[in-house]
């Protein structure tokens, strides 16, 4: 870019001379050159001086890199380059034995889960009928002894209501 510059900057040094008459001779033509260089050197310093920087580098991408969500090995591919696709496109397709392998595992202790849950539905069921009977007894049991300690009239036990007279 710079000898383009440098290029341009003598042809129109020549083409000056030319237009005015300028003689070209041993120093004429060397000091434009060189006066082009020493303009397009500092030029250049100038610029790059005050060129903007940034730590990070920005990138642009002209496609989209698409990454998945599960390792493997790529079975099949699906489009071919440099077609446009539209969503709901498969684009390609993944091997998964590890991912279905890992699916049965939890399948597996889901149905473990599962049946875990309805033997616990079992023991509560039966908790409940034993605390249910042992309720019951607790209130047959409170009415027997409320019944055997109550006062009673007659010849065992004082009478409940006492009167005296003063």
């Amino acid at each position: 870019m710079d000898i383009l510059i440098i290029m341009t900057y003598t042809a129109i040094c020549i083409a000056i001379s030319k237009i005015f008459k300028i003689p070209m001779n041993k120093w004429t033509v060397p000091t434009a050159v060189l006066g082009g260089i020493a303009i397009v050197a500092t030029l250049m310093m100038v610029m790059n001086y005050n060129h903007p920087y940034a730590k990070y580098a920005k990138e642009a991408f002209v496609t989209v890199p698409i990454v998945p969500q599960v390792s493997g090995i790529v079975e099949t591919v699906n489009i071919t380059p440099n077609v446009a696709v539209k969503q709901g496109d498969i684009l390609y397709t993944i091997e998964n034995s590890a991912q279905q392998i890992a699916l049965k595992k939890v399948e597996a202790a889901l149905a473990d889960a599962k049946s875990g849950v309805s033997q616990k539905d079992v023991a509560l069921e039966s908790a409940k009928a034993v605390t249910q009977k042992e309720k019951a007894n607790f209130e047959r049991a409170k009415n027997l002894l409320a019944l055997q300690n109550r006062p009673r009239i007659g010849r065992f036990r004082i009478p409940f209501f006492t009167t005296t007279s003063r």
